[in-house]
């Protein structure tokens, strides 16, 4: 019996289905498919010879294993797609989710009119540096700098970088802002952890047993680092007056979806102005965005 892409799709979709909805079945069975084969969707379609034993066994092997042992799709294939980038990935570092990739593209979009202009962008916690490397990509005439305090992140990143031929990126090892020495940039962007502790018990076991907890927790209810870059990145934020002009937001941090007027107000309190809360495609509250005021930018620019 001819073993047809077809036929093969829809047996690795039927056991999926197990643990997945129809819609989440078939999109990790194209994935692994494209995985094993090295062929996008529509040459697999187009497809006319059968599919090899050998790989409907990879397919089948990788399928149990995320079934059994609850690995991610993304650590078994070692690659996800980030907009229109395609990184490497390694346990342990954070996978990149659709939400902070709608996020990121949504601020690119916003960008598009500085696109020869040479902004300075400093992208912290930057994990693989999928949201480093989108805007690097996006923006040419850009500098992003990554910060993260894991140097496997590091390592990851810079891989992805060179992997993709990214001139206009670089990633730093540090604790946040300590490696900075007072520079400062245009904007500041940063999916930190902010999961609380106590959530621990509610994530899935692909996140809590392989994604590294330093990049998924934090003290404060998931606040505390969040808390840190909104009092510290004042003095990392300097006065660009097209980007004031044009209200595009100077400080940009991914959040868990009920810290949303939590972190508002403590962003007021720290004299931040036109704040505002992004909604992710489930329609939470998922960034918090806003400006320096003008006292403090003036401030960082005459230092």
């Amino acid at each position: 019996m001819m073993h047809t892409v077809h036929r093969i799709v829809q047996k690795l979709v039927t056991t999926l289905k197990t643990q997945y909805s129809l819609e989440e079945a078939q999109s990790i069975a194209w994935e692994l498919f494209r995985h094993v084969t090295q062929k996008s969707r529509i040459q697999l379609l187009m497809e006319k010879e059968g599919v090899p034993d050998e790989q409907i066994e990879m397919l089948m092997q990788l399928v149990q294993k995320h079934l059994n042992e609850q690995v991610p799709i993304a650590y078994l294939t070692g690659e996800i797609v980030f907009g229109d980038l395609m990184l490497m990935i390694k346990p342990p570092i954070l996978i990149p989710r659709s939400e902070t990739e709608s996020w990121c593209y949504e601020l690119i979009e916003r960008l598009e009119q500085f696109q020869n202009e040479p902004l300075r962008i400093l992208d912290l916690c930057t994990g693989s540096g999928c949201i480093a490397l989108a805007l690097a990509h996006a923006l040419p005439q850009a500098h992003i700098t990554g910060i993260d305090i894991d140097p496997r992140a590091i390592a990851l990143a810079e891989e992805n970088r060179k992997k993709l031929d990214i001139k206009n990126c670089t990633f730093i090892e540090s604790n946040l802002f300590e490696q900075l020495h007072g520079e400062t940039f245009d904007l500041i962007v940063s999916n930190p952890p902010y999961i609380g502790e106590k959530e621990l018990p509610s994530l899935a076991p692909s996140v809590r047993n392989f994604e590294s907890p330093q990049a998924l927790f934090a003290e404060d209810d998931g606040c505390a680092i969040i808390n840190k870059i909104i009092t510290q990145a004042p003095r990392h934020l300097h006065h660009n007056d097209k980007v004031a002009v044009n209200q595009v937001p100077q400080l940009l941090i991914e959040i868990g979806y009920t810290q949303g007027e939590t972190i508002k107000a403590f962003m007021q309190h720290h004299n931040y102005v036109t704040i505002q809360l992004w909604k992710d495609y489930q329609g939470h509250n998922r960034v918090v965005c806003a400006r320096v005021s003008a006292d403090d930018a003036q401030k960082n620019t005459k230092s």
